[in-house]
């Protein structure tokens, strides 16, 4: 998590501050935003995140060697160079997933490795959202609708013949439960990782 007011002054203070932290890509990507400076907070978030994923922190990974760059789609993904990536290889990290929100003050990342998720519990789940609500002020309706996406993104990934854009049907729904086998919800999901 990053105050997002931190950032800005970052880079308001030290323009070189964006080079040594931000590729040429995603510098224009925050700059289309309506707040910049949102974009670039989660992004920094997201290379904390990711650099904690790989294993070593800020510092042995350069955190130009983390670019977070988005799909057609808009999801954001990320794109490994130099050391970071060499850490991947060496740790068989076939792929990093990341998921990035933001407050009016702070913004936030979450990153996991490979292609297997485990869900938790409906109780852990409501006790993160208690604590995002209460202490960081984010609102409800955008953890819901970050949650609602981050479900139909994974599914997508996982059963993409089973998945159309745009059609959440319940016959979908009930595709994918039953493509799922009806494995616990703390069964990993996914092809290993």
């Amino acid at each position: 998590m990053v105050e997002i007011d931190r950032i800005r002054r970052a880079i308001e203070k030290n323009p070189r501050f964006l080079e040594r932290v931000y590729t040429q890509q995603e510098i224009a990507c925050c700059r289309r935003k309506a707040n910049c400076w949102q974009s670039f907070a989660a992004r920094f978030a997201a290379k904390e995140a990711v650099s904690k994923a790989l294993g070593t922190g800020i510092g042995p990974v350069g955190l130009k060697e983390i670019e977070v760059i988005n799909a057609a789609s808009g999801q954001p993904q990320v794109a490994l160079y130099g050391k970071a990536q060499e850490l991947a290889q060496s740790r068989n990290i076939q792929r990093v997933h990341i998921s990035l929100s933001h407050s009016e003050a702070y913004a936030i990342a979450m990153c996991w490795r490979g292609s297997r998720m485990y869900l938790v519990t409906a109780e852990q789940m409501r006790q993160v959202d208690r604590a995002a609500i209460e202490e960081l002020g984010i609102p409800e309706m955008v953890l819901m609708e970050n949650a609602g996406k981050a479900v139909v993104d994974f599914l997508q990934e996982q059963f993409p013949d089973l998945v159309k854009k745009r059609d959440h049907c319940g016959r979908c729904w009930q595709q994918w439960r039953r493509r799922l086998g009806g494995r616990p919800l703390s069964a990993p999901y996914g092809r290993g990782g």
